[in-house]
């Protein structure tokens, strides 16, 4: 599950960094707890919210205790129907805070849960992903495209371009294939691009906020502008990021610097730089205070 995880992590983490950039609050060890608790709860409820449509939010939580049999026995787990942001805030900061948060749980499993069942299973498979029959976790236990998106805009896409693609002319033998159809809360970047195995849209790469989910292969980390000052749109101006890699780097934070358009004429191996330059185009790329990541 550990696999699934980092997607999971990655994607939530976005939302906490979100909040706190919102909050005005410097993202660094050194956030009090109480204000990391707090950002922490408004992410939850923003994704579970968001999948649910802006109208209603359910939790999955076990009937009785907190075992591993919880996750193996379905007929231990029950829904909890949350009809405003309120009450959903209200049931995660307090009665529910500990069975989603606590070291020795099974907090992202039961979240994830919540998350899909926020969303509907019908509604993922008959208005959100191309494929009815697509997973939520796909080869050698990775989370596939589909979870991401759904975490990110609340509906399980199975591309990241912008708007939906038709594919064939006439009506009966059309297929439409869903990309994203706005500009997405928190962003997300891809080195498959490197590649142009996929296209990353705009609105993906340009979201609200100044922090993107970053897909480096089959890991997901995160990535955030340090002074959250100027457009996330924006990939033409030098900009200061933050590395942020939870599981694969524990708690450091790398500096960036992209410099666009000032590559040295010898391009790295660096996976993390090229994932980059899917946005800052041509980008230089300064680490700054520390050594090169690869």
């Amino acid at each position: 599950f550990l696999r699934v995880s980092c997607g999971v992590i990655a994607a939530v983490n976005a939302f906490v960094v979100k909040a706190l950039l919102d909050k005005g609050v410097e993202v660094s060890k050194k956030v009090k707890d109480a204000v990391r608790k707090d950002a922490l709860v408004e992410a939850l409820c923003t994704i579970l919210w968001t999948a649910g449509g802006g109208r209603t939010a359910t939790l999955i939580v076990p009937t009785t205790g907190a075992g591993p049999a919880v996750l193996s026995n379905g007929e231990r787990l029950r829904p909890v129907v949350f009809g405003s942001m309120e009450e959903l805030a209200e049931g995660i900061g307090g009665q529910y805070n500990e069975l989603l948060t606590r070291r020795d749980g099974f907090g992202i499993a039961l979240f994830m849960y919540s998350v899909l069942m926020s969303r509907g299973l019908k509604n993922i498979r008959e208005l959100d992903a191309d494929d009815a029959g697509c997973t939520m976790i796909g080869a050698h236990g990775y989370c596939t495209q589909e979870l991401v998106n759904l975490f990110v805009v609340g509906r399980a896409f199975t591309n990241v371009f912008d708007g939906s693609k038709r594919l064939g002319e006439l009506k009966g033998d059309a297929v439409v294939l869903q990309g994203i159809h706005k500009r997405s809360p928190v962003g997300f970047l891809s080195y498959h691009e490197h590649f142009k195995d996929i296209e990353v849209g705009s609105r993906l790469k340009g979201p609200q906020s100044a922090v993107w989910i970053m897909c480096c292969e089959s890991h997901y980390s995160l990535l955030f502008q340090s002074d959250a000052m100027g457009d996330p749109k924006d990939s033409t101006f030098a900009t200061d990021l933050v590395y942020f890699d939870p599981l694969g780097r524990g708690t450091e934070m790398f500096r960036i610097r992209v410099r666009p358009g000032e590559l040295p004429e010898s391009d790295t191996t660096s996976v993390i730089e090229r994932t980059l330059r899917t946005k800052w185009i041509g980008a230089a790329v300064e680490w700054i205070g520390c050594e090169r990541l690869l």
